[in-house]
């Protein structure tokens, strides 16, 4: 199940686990994230990954963003995208 909520001008996405089992490593909790500039989520990712683990390197996806995911220290999940136009 998939649900967006839209607040002025951002947007909360939730979703449940697909009948995954929930892993201890931020699956609880994920933030997605698309970001304007490619600058701006590399600066935001590296942030993030200095005290956190990536689970998915930024990459160029088949969707058509630049794509990363990363759990930072608190456990916690976040996906970031850069939609390239």
């Amino acid at each position: 199940m998939h649900a967006e909520l839209h607040v002025g001008g951002s947007k909360l996405h939730f979703a449940d686990s697909m009948g995954r089992p929930v892993r201890d490593e931020g699956d609880n909790v994920r933030i997605i994230l698309d970001l304007e500039t490619e600058e701006e989520m590399t600066r935001i990712f590296e942030a993030l990954s200095e005290e956190g683990t990536v689970t998915v390197e930024l990459q160029d996806t088949f969707f058509g963003a630049l794509h990363g995911q990363i759990v930072d220290k608190h456990n916690v999940g976040w996906v970031m995208n850069h939609f390239r136009s």
